[in-house]
């Protein structure tokens, strides 16, 4: 099922938090009206705000907060965005220019507290206390992701858990919070809130590994995103550590210089070294995995459109991997 079929139930939704943005997000200074709409313009996928008007449905939620509550969520990435850009000197983003390669860091920075901030403006409206406190929370723990990944960044030692707690925090924390919130909507006993959580947890741990498995992987390219920026940036991800665990000495010397340096021109090499040690192949595994843990949590939901594509919205993340 493509995404296309997947948003189809909420088509009129996801039209509606659009809208929401674009009529909401002003402010008296033109510079930070520029940036902002140039970059909600350019949307991608907009997976987060699907999975919140997707969760809300499918608990029956009739209202109009789901629209917001989506609306946050975009806005708290999008301003996530705009910083990875500038920490990774980043001159595209679904090709077409960073707002950092078009207006400076320092404008591009400012622009993401600026959306920031708005989003937690708009939290204060939808005056629900405990999804208020849920989304401070992810906020910090995203950060804190940003922060370990930095860390991390050029070490070829890294621990799988340690891949993993990147992951935890810098997406899938998100996904979770986005799913939980949405459920906070309705009255519902406090498994099911959990079960949501977990949902989106397990959701977002697996679009990351796909993410990063994608940048290695030829499929990539066929989607639109540029191979080997990871590398380039000098980031460690599942698929680097699986690759290097296996790999002879010589390969591992390979592997370690263009990481240390950001070498892209090893890209190719680096590749058959993950083909040769299923690195590509282990990575979707552990993504699978997380798929599957997401549509056990959803047989504890009852049966509606919804919920199946939320089903379906699991299997397009592992659309993308052919061996």
């Amino acid at each position: 099922m493509t995404l296309k079929d997947i948003c189809l139930p909420v088509e009129k939704d996801l039209n509606a938090v659009g809208t929401f943005m674009q009529d909401n997000l002003c402010s008296t200074i033109p510079l930070v009206n520029r940036i902002s709409h140039y970059i909600i313009d350019n949307h991608g996928k907009r997976l987060r705000p699907l999975l919140v008007i997707l969760c809300a449905k499918s608990m029956h939620y009739d209202g109009d907060q789901h629209i917001h509550l989506a609306a946050i969520i975009e806005l708290i990435h999008t301003a996530t965005l705009l910083h990875d850009d500038v920490i990774d000197h980043a001159e595209q983003r679904r090709c077409r220019k960073t707002a950092n390669a078009i207006w400076g860091n320092t404008a591009s920075v400012l622009a993401g507290d600026f959306l920031h901030s708005y989003a937690f403006k708009l939290i204060v409206k939808l005056n629900h206390p405990t999804i208020t406190t849920a989304l401070a929370r992810s906020s910090n723990r995203i950060v804190e992701g940003e922060m370990m990944q930095l860390m991390h960044r050029s070490k070829p030692f890294i621990e799988e858990a340690d891949c993993f707690a990147i992951i935890d925090r810098k997406t899938a924390e998100l996904f979770s919070v986005a799913a939980y919130s949405a459920s906070l909507l309705t009255k519902q006993p406090k498994e099911t809130y959990a079960t949501y959580k977990a949902y989106g947890y397990q959701l977002g741990m697996a679009y990351q590994l796909m993410d990063d498995l994608l940048d290695y992987h030829i499929n990539g390219t066929k989607l639109g995103k540029k191979r080997g920026n990871d590398l380039a940036e000098s980031k460690v991800t599942l698929p680097f550590v699986y690759a290097l665990r296996h790999a002879d000495k010589s390969d591992t010397k390979c592997m370690k210089s263009a990481l240390k340096h950001g070498d892209n021109t090893k890209l190719d090499d680096i590749v058959q070294v993950m083909e040769k040690t299923n690195a590509l192949k282990d990575t979707f595994l552990k993504a699978k995995q997380h798929i599957e843990k997401a549509d056990q949590l959803l047989k504890n939901i009852p049966t509606t459109t919804y919920k199946d594509r939320l089903h379906d919205l699991g299997q397009f993340i592992l659309s993308h991997y052919t061996n």
